[in-house]
């Protein structure tokens, strides 16, 4: 994003500019005024910022924010991740621009932020969590706005002490509540009835269940990504349909246990009949989609795509609503992977061990699930084998 207002030394000249862009007749024109020194240029350049963000509503400055942070196609170093772009655009477009989109910059108070908390606490219904995530580019808008000298301060500065004050106001926590992960018992079950229900996605979910992966790295697993005795995981993907070399950007290996070996074979053993049948590798994903006879009835013959992660998610909720288990609304998916994590550590395998299997970036992620750890050593197989007799 360009300043508004910037000052040069003008070297031909011997003299300091200052430059800006102003309207003049319906257009944006550009405009200059020149100083002996620098003092003098600053000055002027100080006073001109100020006078343009009388101009600056939110709207107008939120809109240019985006604009300019948009991923790109084709970018190999975004600023922002689409979904989490598509996460900040529904926090200003849909909370902020609606209320207080016509206020000028400089308007924009502490007072005004501490509605902000209120009104996506008390009205939008956000969790705590949520709406201190859709705070963050807000944030940082204004702090582009002050960088620019567009504003004397940020109102946003201690964000964070004026949420806690906003729910403090109300009586409420101010911590959204811990998440919890499923229990071996319920995840058993679940796995029982799935693999009825939905044979090949129950297979993928399995997967998901002893290896503590994402759903997002099991749909685009590669053949030759299982090594006999782990599991390469490489590549993720986003919830837009992107692959990207996992969240944290690196790979990592996932161990092998027997339930898991189970799997993995059963699904290698469809991919070589299904290469045998057509003459060709059926699709470059271990697990794979089938094309339509009609609608709603799949033929035998490979469609070489990936299972959407979407298709998966549904079948989960339809079985966890079956069985009477949907509990509150963050028990989901994904509460899987936080079980594998847990149990290893309540298995008592080491904490640094488990961070490199689950590929969190920062011990500190893996530790929040270490409160029951119990034995002194473990392994994955000790996990693995609760789930044995239901993945064969």
């Amino acid at each position: 994003m360009r300043a508004a207002v910037h000052v040069r030394h003008r070297s031909d000249r011997g003299k300091w500019g200052v430059h800006w862009r102003e309207s003049k007749d319906g257009k944006r024109v550009k405009a200059a005024r020149f100083f002996e020194s620098e003092k003098e240029a600053n000055d002027f350049a100080a006073e001109k910022r100020r006078e343009l963000a009388d101009g600056h509503t939110l709207t107008g400055w939120s809109e240019q924010w985006l604009k300019d942070h948009e991923p790109r196609r084709g970018d190999p170093d975004p600023d922002l991740r689409r979904s989490t772009f598509r996460g900040y655009s529904i926090a200003i477009r849909t909370h902020l621009q609606p209320r207080w989109g016509h206020l000028p910059l400089k308007d924009f108070t502490p007072q005004e932020v501490c509605a902000f908390y209120r009104y996506m606490q008390d009205e939008a219904k956000l969790s705590a969590k949520t709406a201190a995530t859709y705070a963050l580019p807000v944030k940082q808008m204004l702090d582009l706005a002050m960088a620019k000298n567009l504003i004397p301060s940020n109102p946003m500065k201690d964000g964070r002490t004026m949420f806690n004050a906003a729910y403090r106001v109300r009586g409420r926590s101010r911590r959204p509540k811990e998440r919890a992960p499923f229990d071996v018992e319920t995840a058993k079950k679940l796995l029982t009835v799935g693999r009825l229900r939905f044979p090949r996605d129950f297979d993928m979910i399995a997967v998901q269940m002893l290896s503590g992966i994402r759903i997002g790295e099991v749909v685009v697993l590669q053949p030759e990504d299982d090594k006999g005795d782990h599991l390469c995981i490489m590549r993720g993907l986003s919830d837009e349909g992107e692959i990207y070399n996992t969240k944290s950007g690196r790979g990592r290996v996932a161990p092998m246990n027997p339930a898991l070996r189970a799997v993995l074979d059963r699904q290698h053993a469809r991919w070589e009949a299904d290469c045998k049948k057509f003459g060709k590798p059926p699709a470059p994903w271990l697990f794979y989609t089938y094309e339509l006879e009609r609608p709603g009835v799949a033929s035998d013959r490979p469609s070489g795509n990936y299972i959407g992660k979407r298709n998966l998610i549904r079948n989960f909720n339809l079985v966890m609503k079956e069985l009477g288990i949907e509990g509150p609304d963050w028990l989901t998916n994904h509460s899987l992977r936080h079980m594998f994590i847990t149990e290893l550590l309540s298995e008592g395998v080491e904490a640094h061990v488990v961070k490199s299997i689950a590929g969190h970036s920062d011990l500190s992620t893996t530790l929040k699930y270490a409160e029951r750890r119990r034995t002194p050593a473990g392994t994955t197989d000790q996990f693995a084998g609760n789930f044995a007799g239901l993945v064969n």
